[in-house]
């Protein structure tokens, strides 16, 4: 309490958002670091590389489908996916901690710009690291087509009608892969859902409810 009553407004402020994220940070490093969340410790491999084209040709003659900007918020730059998930943690962990150190000596405005700056450096160095680690396990020759059939788990929320954004989490030759996936179901297949693949569209599965039963409809509210 000695040392709260000590910071200013702003060092509060970046403290309270710079405290979470690293204990996300540190759970993520320990789920990974022992297995947990069934990766089994394995590297996350991305077999999609920039991710699918909009206008796909799909195998019944249909078009992929983006709606609301999806792609924009879960896309690319220059082909480093930068708004990842961990990539975002990364960029209030390292930004947060140099705000507050620099708020130490110098002004809240340049504080504020440091650890922008700092956090924005992180993320491209990690969007990097990600970008050499996929290309190194590309060489593993991960075949996608040896998906169908396989359970996996959903990731990212998988939008109905083949609209894409969605993304699932499976094992594919022995590595844990982070693969772009898209459902015919009328409504969201939810994360942590299991999905069997059915159809692999380029580099992209068409996935359905391992149980077999339909997905929700959306609420019409």
């Amino acid at each position: 309490m000695e040392f709260w009553e000590t910071l200013t407004l702003f060092q509060r402020i970046v403290l309270l958002i710079a405290l979470p994220f690293t204990v996300l940070l540190f759970i993520q490093f320990v789920m990974q670091t022992f297995g947990l969340g069934g990766s089994g410790g394995d590297t996350d491999v991305d077999v999609d590389g920039d991710g699918v084209p909009d206008d796909t040709e799909l195998p019944d003659g249909g078009e992929l489908q983006d709606s609301g900007g999806m792609r924009a918020a879960f896309g690319t730059i220059g082909g480093l996916k930068l708004f990842t998930f961990r990539g975002i943690v990364a960029f209030f962990v390292i930004g947060g901690w140099t705000a507050l150190a620099v708020s130490m000596s110098a002004r809240p405005v340049w504080a504020a710009l440091a650890g922008i700056g700092a956090g924005a450096a992180a993320d491209l160095l990690f969007a990097l690291a990600m970008k050499l680690a996929m290309r190194l396990q590309e060489s593993g020759s991960v075949n996608l087509s040896n998906a169908v059939g396989l359970v996996g788990e959903v990731y990212v929320p998988i939008p109905p009608q083949r609209i894409v954004g969605g993304k699932i989490n499976l094992e594919l030759q022995g590595k844990l892969c982070e693969i772009d996936a898209l459902s015919d179901e009328p409504g969201f297949i939810k994360t942590g859902e299991k999905v069997v693949v059915t159809l692999v569209l380029g580099n992209a599965v068409l996935v359905a409810p391992a149980s077999g039963d339909p997905a929700p409809e959306k609420s019409k509210e």
